[in-house]
């Protein structure tokens, strides 16, 4: 059995060989979830075999380091992340960056 993943990537994961969108949150298809997870590793994150869809550890749900603070403004526009999420991600750019715009846009997606 492969392993379980969620995509977490900023943008919809487009499968054209399948014909389908998985957007960022969605579990991936068994089917392709080993191969997105080795090509993807930073857009994905494992999720607990107990069954309940839990990420395992803090993970952000995407690499605030790996982004500006512009594209952190817009994905966080784009789409409604949960408030351990949001923890996770100001704890990443923390430990990473450590930017107040950054830190006051993960501020501004709490409200």
């Amino acid at each position: 059995m492969s392993d379980q993943y969620r995509w977490v990537g900023s943008h919809a994961f487009r499968d054209h060989a399948n014909d389908r969108v998985i957007e960022p949150g969605e579990e991936l298809p068994e089917d392709i979830a080993d191969q997105i997870a080795a090509a993807h590793p930073h857009d994905v994150e494992p999720i607990d075999e107990g069954g309940g869809g839990d990420p395992v550890g803090d993970m952000p749900p995407f690499p605030p380091q790996e982004r500006t603070v512009e594209e952190i403004q817009d994905t966080l526009d784009e789409y409604d992340y949960p408030e351990d999420a949001l923890e996770a991600l100001e704890a990443a750019e923390r430990d990473g960056k450590d930017r107040d715009t950054a830190l006051d846009a993960i501020t501004e997606a709490r409200e």
